[in-house]
């Protein structure tokens, strides 16, 4: 009698951890599930988060193109009396995003700027680059740019509308030039010119308030 007494509560022993394990293995399929889907919601939700970024680059991208391609027409117009047209197109380099200039100058494309333009064109170019990459960098830096014979390329007629539009730049986006140059034409529209001498002296010969004085 002892030993059916000692099997019946081995038996419903092994009964009772049979159903804990069970209720265990429920509970952790039930777990399982949760975490399927919390782990199916956070993948929709990255691949929704992926395509909103890619959206705002996209937009972000179309409007920095729109307003270099206007900013740099205007500035060659400007500069050289004649419709200069500046389109940006996006290009893939070996795998790598980038952009590609293109110019329209009397009607027809330029495929190549260097071997279609001439130096003036690519000289001017240059600077109005140089003045966008510096305004549009974040957190700012301080506005100054230094430029070395930036037109030695250009010829003479152009000089003082050169002059001008970086006068006007200058003004409107709080940007200050130094630019060491010989050509005579940049002085009227700067603020202050120094002539430096053979011997390595430094003259001031043009300040722009006794000019409009």
């Amino acid at each position: 009698m002892t030993q059916i007494v000692q099997k019946i509560a081995a038996i419903d022993r092994t009964v009772t951890e049979g159903e804990g394990q069970r209720n265990l293995l429920a509970d952790q399929l039930a777990v399982s599930h949760e975490r399927g889907d919390a782990a199916a919601q956070s993948e929709k939700l990255l691949a929704y988060g992926v395509t909103v970024l890619q959206e705002l680059e996209q937009a972000w991208r179309t409007n920095f193109q729109t307003s270099l391609a206007t900013v740099v027409s205007h500035g060659l117009t400007g500069v050289f009396g004649e419709e200069i047209k500046v389109t940006v197109e996006d290009r893939i380099v070996r795998d790598t995003a980038s952009m590609e200039l293109k110019l329209t100058h009397k009607g027809v494309e330029i495929g190549n700027i260097l071997d279609g333009t001439g130096g003036s064109i690519v000289a001017v170019l240059n600077v109005l680059l140089h003045i966008l990459l510096l305004v549009s960098v974040d957190p700012p830096l301080r506005r100054v740019l230094i430029l070395d014979e930036p037109f030695r390329m250009v010829e003479s007629r152009h000089l003082p509308a050169i002059g001008q539009l970086l006068r006007e730049m200058s003004e409107r986006l709080g940007i200050q030039f130094i630019i060491v140059s010989h050509e005579r034409e940049l002085e009227d529209a700067a603020d202050i010119v120094h002539e430096v001498r053979p011997d390595g002296t430094v003259k001031v010969i043009h300040r722009r308030e006794e000019t409009q004085a």
